[in-house]
């Protein structure tokens, strides 16, 4: 016989609910480093590799936690820098198209890996 273990509540919510939370959260990280130093730097380059690695973080710990939602994780997470690419009309040729395509590939592969540690870990059990 099994004991019943209490669950957290990151650990009962649901995965959508979680990668917004992450979004807000990577939101105001960016804004707030991003206003910090872009007036030191032309680019704002330290602010989108920050919210980069808070985004593949936070896709690795949901995705590990949920394999299934391997796809639509990364594109909740990372839907500020999505919106914000098609909204700025010159993106395609600017300076920061690497980091912020960089910051998207990382999120997918991060989360493709969890989906197989995740399921690794749920076929243990």
């Amino acid at each position: 016989m099994e004991t019943k273990q209490k669950m957290t509540f990151l650990a009962k919510a649901p995965s959508s609910l979680l990668a917004v939370f992450v979004f807000i959260i990577a939101a105001i990280i960016f804004v707030f480093t991003d206003s910090i130093w872009t007036p030191h730097t032309a680019t704002g380059l330290k602010s989108h590799l920050i919210n980069d690695l808070i985004i593949a973080i936070g896709c690795f710990f949901i995705v590990r936690l949920n394999p299934k939602s391997v796809w639509y994780v990364p594109i909740i997470c990372n839907a500020l820098l999505i919106l914000a690419s098609f909204a700025e009309p010159h993106f395609w040729e600017s300076s920061m198209l690497l980091p912020i395509c960089g910051g998207w590939a990382l999120s997918v592969l991060v989360s493709m890996i969890a989906a197989q540690l995740g399921k690794q870990k749920q076929n243990i059990r």
